[in-house]
């Protein structure tokens, strides 16, 4: 009951915003998905984010993403140079290629994501933002990216645990 008075409030003080959750698991397992319940607002965990230029559909529990992450997409962005050649590996619902690709202006971007649900979001996404320079593979990285027998310019491996173990991946 208090929970969902206090969400009724960051809802009327924040009318920007639709729905209310709170997190009751961790991000975990090999998709990095947390478990969400509705607190207050509308029924749904779909949604359309806003950051940097870039629009960003997903689903809150069947994708990992985190806003916290936005100045750091921004940061990034700002250092790709006009014709790099990027790979994202580990890409999600692909903040950090819609991003990029709305403010700097790179070649290619070649972003590679192991759940499908995720990838699923990535292609809308690409669509939504009306991209076309990024190109979007579903699998694992360790398999998918030595197929591309190609070199980048720049490699991005936004995994929160466990992105050392890709390192020979990436390097190659």
């Amino acid at each position: 009951q208090v929970k969902a008075e206090v969400g009724r409030a960051f809802l009327s003080f924040h009318k920007n915003i639709r729905v209310v959750c709170k997190k009751i698991s961790q991000h975990s397992g090999t998709f990095r998905t947390p478990k969400l319940r509705i607190i207050a607002g509308a029924r749904r965990k779909e949604t359309i984010h806003r950051e940097s230029n870039s629009r960003l559909k997903l689903h809150l529990e069947k994708a990992y993403f985190s806003p916290r992450l936005s100045t750091e997409r921004k940061r990034i962005s700002a250092m790709v140079r006009d014709g790099e050649s990027v790979l994202v590996m580990f890409s999600g619902c692909a903040p950090y290629p819609c991003v990029i690709a709305k403010n700097a202006s790179p070649k290619e971007i070649y972003a590679v994501e192991i759940n499908p649900s995720a990838h699923e979001y990535a292609k809308q996404n690409i669509k939504l933002n009306k991209l076309s320079n990024i190109r979007l593979f579903c699998g694992d990285a360790k398999k998918t990216v030595p197929r591309f027998r190609k070199l980048f310019d720049r490699v991005l491996m936004p995994l929160p645990k466990g992105a050392e173990n890709f390192l020979s991946t990436a390097l190659r």
